[in-house]
C-alpha cells in the first residue's frame, strides 16, 4: 500500500504544466546508471514452452525487471539530455521525460525483492502501476513527432537524428514494456496456473494469427462505424491454420494499425456506404518454418506517388482534419490484450512507423506495395524469436 501511495504522490504531477528547473537533468544518478551495462534478456529464457511457474522462475524474473528497466530508463533519459535544445523545450517531450524520469526514480530506489511475498507486493504495486502510467508514453511520443517534424520541415531539425531518435525510444519502449508485461502475467500464472491457457507469461506458445486479425478488425470496425457510420468488412482468405509461439498483442496491435490505414483509404476512396465498400482482404502464409507472412490488401486507390518515400516518416500523415471533426481522440480497448488500445483512425503520423518497429523487434519486417489508383498491399514478416538477441536494444 505504500507503493502504490508513493508512486500515486511521484506521478501526481505528470500532467501539470513544465515545471521549471527540473533536477533530473543534473541528476548524477541517471548519469551513473546510464553508464552501467543491463542484465542479458535472453529470447530463449522467454519462450519457454512450459506453462508452469515455479518460486524460481518468478524470483528470476522480479530480479532482473529493476535493475534492467532502470538502466535502460537512464539510458533513454541521457540521449533525451543529448538532443538539440529545439526538442528539448517542446511540451510532449518535456510530459515524456517526466514519465521517463519518475519511473527511474522509483526503480533505481527499489531494493530487488528477496521473497516471494515480496515479489507479489511489488507487482501487485509499483509494477502495475507504472505499465498503466507509462502507456501514456505513445500518444506523446505521436504528437512530440508531428510536431517536431514541422521542425524538420523548417530546417531547425536533422530528419536522419529525429528518425534514429524515435526508433531507438520505440524499441527501448517494447523491451521495456514487454519484460513488465511478461512479469506480471508469470505472477497471474503463478497465483492461477490455468487462469492463461497456452500461455507462458505474455507469450502464446500457440497464436492463432486468424484470431488476431478478426480481434483487430473488430476494433477498427468499430472505431469507423462512429467516424464514418460505415466499415468495410474484411475477408479472409482462410488457409491452413498457421499456429507460431509470438506476443498475441503485438501482432493485434500491427494489424489495428494495417486496417486502420486500409478501412479509411477505401472509405474515403469508394463513398461512405457500406454495401458499396470492397473488403480488405487478409492472407497468412508460412514461408518457412518459424516465419509466417501475413498480407492485408486494400483496394483504397493507393498512395500518390509523391508520398511513397515519406509514409515511414514520423510525424507524416495523409490525413487533414476538418475544423468539426470531433472523432479523433475515439479509443477502442474493449475485447483487447492488455496495454493495446486503438487509437485514432487517422491524423498521427505514428502509426506505419511504429508498426514497423514492433514488426522488427522479433526479427520480422513489415513492407508497402502500391498500384497507383487501385490499393495497397501491406507485407507483415513475423518470425519466432527463438534465436534473436535483444542484447544491443537499449
Amino acid at each position: 500500500m505504500a507503493l502504490r501511495a508513493s508512486l500515486r504522490q511521484c506521478l501526481r504531477g505528470v500532467g501539470a504544466p513544465p515545471m521549471r528547473g527540473l533536477a533530473s537533468f543534473y541528476d548524477k544518478r541517471v548519469e551513473k546508471w546510464s553508464e552501467l551495462t543491463p542484465p542479458v534478456v535472453s529470447v530463449a529464457d522467454l519462450f519457454v514452452p512450459t506453462t508452469a511457474v515455479s518460486d524460481a522462475a518468478l524470483m528470476s524474473s522480479a530480479s532482473l525487471l529493476n535493475t534492467n528497466i532502470a538502466v535502460r530508463l537512464a539510458k533513454r533519459i541521457q540521449v533525451m539530455n543529448s538532443m538539440p535544445f529545439i526538442f528539448g523545450i517542446n511540451p510532449n517531450v518535456h510530459r515524456m521525460y517526466h514519465l521517463y524520469y519518475r519511473a527511474f526514480a522509483l526503480l533505481s530506489e527499489c531494493r530487488a525483492p528477496t521473497t516471494v511475498s515480496e515479489v507479489m507486493h511489488l507487482s501487485q504495486g509499483l509494477y502495475t502501476e507504472l505499465l498503466t502510467e507509462t502507456a501514456a508514453i505513445v500518444p506523446t511520443l505521436a504528437r512530440a513527432s508531428k510536431e517536431l517534424n514541422s521542425k524538420v520541415l523548417e530546417g531547425m531539425m536533422d530528419k536522419n537524428e529525429l528518425t534514429s531518435f524515435f526508433n531507438t525510444m520505440l524499441s527501448g519502449r517494447l523491451l521495456r514494456r514487454l519484460l513488465m508485461h511478461h512479469h506480471l502475467m508469470l505472477t497471474k500464472q503463478y497465483l492461477e496456473p490455468d487462469a492463461i491457457p497456452n500461455h507462458r507469461g505474455v507469450i502464446s506458445n500457440h497464436c492463432d494469427v486468424y484470431e488476431c486479425a478478426q480481434r483487430a478488425f473488430e476494433a477498427v470496425r468499430r472505431i469507423c462505424l462512429q467516424k464514418y457510420g460505415c466499415a468495410p468488412t474484411l475477408l479472409i482468405e482462410r488457409g491452413p491454420d498457421r499456429p507460431m509461439r509470438y506476443v498475441e498483442s503485438h501482432i493485434i496491435f500491427m494489424l489495428i494499425e494495417v486496417f486502420k490505414n486500409s478501412a479509411r483509404a477505401t472509405i474515403e476512396h469508394q463513398g461512405r456506404v457500406s454495401e458499396n465498400l470492397s473488403p480488405v482482404q487478409l492472407s497468412v502464409f508460412q514461408t518457412e518454418p518459424g516465419v509466417v507472412q501475413i498480407k492485408v490488401k486494400d483496394e483504397g486507390g493507393g498512395i500518390p506517388l509523391d508520398l511513397t518515400d515519406s509514409i515511414f516518416d514520423y510525424g507524416f500523415s495523409t490525413f487533414v482534419p476538418s475544423t468539426n471533426d470531433d472523432t479523433l481522440d475515439t479509443l477502442v480497448d474493449s475485447g483487447l490484450p492488455i496495454g493495446v488500445t486503438a487509437r485514432p483512425i487517422d491524423g498521427e503520423g505514428f502509426g506505419l512507423p511504429m508498426t514497423r518497429q514492433y514488426a522488427r523487434f522479433f526479427g520480422g519486417d513489415l513492407q508497402i506495395l502500391v498500384t497507383q489508383g487501385f490499393g495497397t498491399e501491406v507485407h507483415i514478416r513475423l518470425q519466432e524469436p527463438r534465436a534473436i538477441s535483444l542484447e544491443s536494444i537499449d
